[in-house]
């Protein structure tokens, strides 16, 4: 599961690091799983404003989001089979 996770992680954050080279692309919200895994140490838990906020990621699940809702309203399954593990990312745009 940890593997997996770190994997989406860096998927979602490859993601982020490309949307600023697609023209037309500058109002949106890119949404991950779980804690924010751009810094190895956050910043927050010592009272710190975030280090890159313009990276950061926040999960699904912090912006009140029900994924397990927001799968099943566009057909798709958050239980996929014995020994697997589902992550959602989302991307929000003007």
């Amino acid at each position: 599961m940890e593997k997996a996770h770190d994997d989406f992680s860096r998927l979602i954050q490859s993601i982020q690091d490309s949307i600023p080279e697609e023209k037309g692309l500058s109002d949106y919200l890119l949404l991950g799983a779980g804690a924010c895994a751009v810094c190895a140490e956050c910043s927050y838990p010592e009272g710190e404003e975030c280090r890159f906020p313009d990276k950061a990621i926040s999960s699904v699940e912090a912006h009140g989001i029900d994924v397990k809702k927001l799968l099943e309203a566009n057909g798709l399954s958050y239980v996929n089979g014995v020994n697997t593990v589902s992550y959602v990312g989302l991307l929000l745009y003007n």
